[in-house]
């Protein structure tokens, strides 16, 4: 009797979770446009706030972000100014959008530093 093996087939997914983008509200916007602003606006941001990255600049170096009073627990957000230029939900983000990434190396350090380089 000669039996054959079926190839594996993988399953489909079983959970759906949902990853959509929901800008924080209430917080103060901080728009950085140079390493040293940078290193300003993490001093003064406030947890809620939403710092801005210039997507046309690149900023180098270690940036420390502070201890802050932070008794309801809401983040401070690091975004690019380029968010409104990704596809939307759904699509491949195949060659065609690979170029309008910034990249961005994030190495979290003691005291909450990290070092931010464009590669």
């Amino acid at each position: 009797m000669l039996v054959a093996a079926q190839e594996p087939f993988p399953t489909l997914p079983r959970v759906y979770i949902d990853t959509t983008w929901n800008p924080p509200t209430g917080g103060a916007t901080w728009n950085v446009n140079s390493s040293s602003t940078l290193q300003l606006v993490l001093n003064l941001a406030q947890p809620g706030d939403t710092v801005i990255l210039n997507n046309s600049v690149s900023c180098s170096g270690n940036f420390t972000l502070p201890a802050k009073a932070n008794p309801n627990h809401p983040w401070i957000y690091l975004e690019s100014s380029g968010l409104s230029n990704l596809p939307p939900p759904g699509t491949s983000t195949r060659t065609a959008y690979g170029m309008r990434y910034k990249r961005a190396r994030f190495a979290l350090g003691p005291g909450y530093s990290f070092s931010l380089t464009s590669i």
